[in-house]
């Protein structure tokens, strides 16, 4: 066995993933069992340092508000209640004009468009849905497929 396979087989042991025990083969040089015994302590040192830092904290808002797609929130009555900084930027409107109002009182000209037709849809069935649609008020495609659940 190679020097990276037993390096390899010694970092797996120490993730759970092999059990490894350091055995000395007859032709094997004494420097290579003490490396590797030297390689062993600086990985558990490594593991004790990983177990004992805090995980970082995944709160669902800074996850929304940096992901790099628009994300609005509805209510059961089309009232946006919550809209990431790529929603303002795709929609043209800031959160503050949005957040309480419907979807068509902020955006009257989707009356009677497939947007509304998929959106009432989606609501009443619970389903998701993806289609493209042009926002009359920005003449631009609205993210491309759009999936709403």
């Amino acid at each position: 066995m190679s020097r990276t396979n037993v390096t390899n087989n010694i970092e797996r042991a120490l993730k759970g993933k092999y059990m490894c025990t350091l055995v000395r083969p007859e032709n094997a040089p004494l420097e290579d069992i003490e490396q590797l015994r030297a390689r062993l302590a600086d990985l558990e040192g490594e593991v004790v340092k990983l177990k004992a830092r805090p995980l970082p904290s995944l709160d669902a808002a800074s996850i929304l508000e940096n992901a790099t797609d628009g994300f609005a929130v509805y209510d059961s009555e089309f009232r946006f209640t919550y809209l990431n900084a790529d929603g303002e930027r795709l929609l043209g409107k800031l959160k503050a004009e949005l957040l309480g109002k419907t979807q068509w009182e902020a955006f009257p000209e989707t009356i009677g468009t497939e947007i509304e037709r998929q959106y009432r849809w989606a609501m009443k069935e619970r389903v998701a849905v993806i289609f493209e649609s042009v926002y009359p008020s920005t003449n631009q495609v609205s993210g491309g497929p759009r999936r709403l659940t």
